[in-house]
């Protein structure tokens, strides 16, 4: 064969190995991170649930992470053994939790099991030291306190009642108000349950506060209000900064107006489009911080549970809630609040 022949063919042969290579390869898959998810998929809080579900489910869209999701049913009993499962039988990686109260009541299963766990809504101020496991994206309620008690100083506001629905997080609210507030403070409870909240508005009303912090459940806001306008009670009166949603606040119409509210960055105007786009409407609060809450587990290179514990430990993201740090207890900082007032069904900046 001469030496012209001889290159023809190892051309050839080079040539049919290349497509070969290009229609038989696959390269190796990314490896999966498995969170696990315990969300209020049913129940009295199934709303909300299906709010952060979503964001979490858009996060995972496309991604290298497997989401597997445990419904509690909004009933706080229920999360241990939905955690139970998600650990022990689809042996997740990471867990994410919902709300302070589902949060609490897993904290020993989260230290046994050594395993990242970040809160989407916890708002309960000092809920991540009970585990150097525990994260949350949802920042400490102490800022939020803090700058409505700026508020009512600045206001020159002596006398303050508070009325809270009573569980975990609500709880925590009016602990932080009571031990940063100088002045005189009433405070009256009810139970999240409840639908009648006449008898501890008429005790506010006799006591004639200038201010009233709703320390209270989200969804009973349009109730509330609506028997405070009803009750003739004149006070100033600040919220969570829950009542921010566009169904609570349809719900509870002109009777919200006049409320102030403390209120974080708006989520990124991406985050918007994407989200509109994917469900045919506006995100409700908590999406955002679900969706960061996905997205940062997933950028993390080293995928056993302490090498994603390090990471997290790192975490410098700017995401769909804004720019996202961990301090040494492992809250969010950096996340700026705002006061605002609700004017039909909008908030103003006051």
């Amino acid at each position: 064969m001469s030496k012209a022949a001889k290159i023809i063919l190892g051309v050839l042969i080079l040539a049919v190995i290349i497509v070969l290579v290009a229609v038989f390869y696959k390269p190796a898959p990314k490896e999966t991170i498995k969170i696990g998810a315990i969300v209020s998929l049913t129940g009295k809080d199934s709303y909300f649930g299906d709010v952060i579900y979503k964001g979490m489910l858009l996060a995972s869209k496309n991604s290298s992470v497997k989401l597997i999701v445990e419904d509690f049913g909004s009933e706080t009993k229920n999360a241990p053994t939905a955690v139970n499962k998600l650990i022990n039988v689809d042996k997740i990686d990471v867990l994410l939790t919902e709300w302070s109260e589902d949060t609490q009541v897993v904290v020993e299963l989260i230290k046994n099991a050594k395993i990242p766990t970040i809160c989407v809504g916890c708002g309960s101020i000092g809920i991540t030291k009970e585990s150097e496991y525990l994260f949350r994206v949802w920042p400490s309620d102490e800022l939020e306190i803090k700058a409505l008690m700026d508020y009512a100083k600045d206001q020159s506001f002596n006398k303050v009642a508070i009325l809270q629905t009573i569980s975990v997080w609500e709880e925590s609210l009016t602990e932080a108000f009571k031990e940063n507030w100088d002045g005189n403070i009433f405070i009256q409870k009810a139970m999240r349950e409840d639908n009648d909240f006449r008898t501890q508005l008429l005790k506010i009303k006799e006591y004639n506060p200038d201010f009233i912090y709703l320390a209270c459940y989200e969804q009973k806001y349009p109730i509330i209000l609506k028997q405070i306008k009803e009750l003739g009670i004149k006070a100033k009166i600040g919220s969570t900064s829950w009542i921010n949603d566009p169904t609570i606040l349809e719900s509870c119409g002109t009777n919200c107006n006049g409320v102030i509210v403390p209120q974080y960055s708006l989520p990124s105007e991406s985050f918007m489009s994407e989200y509109k786009k994917e469900y045919g409407k506006d995100p409700g609060i908590g999406a955002d911080v679900a969706y960061d809450a996905v997205k940062i587990i997933e950028k993390a290179s080293n995928k056993s549970k302490s090498g994603i514990l390090e990471e997290l430990l790192k975490t410098n993201y700017s995401g769909a809630s804004g720019e996202i740090q961990f301090n040494e207890i492992r809250d969010r900082i950096k996340r700026e609040v705002n006061l605002y007032e609700i004017k039909n069904q909008n908030l103003v900046n006051i």
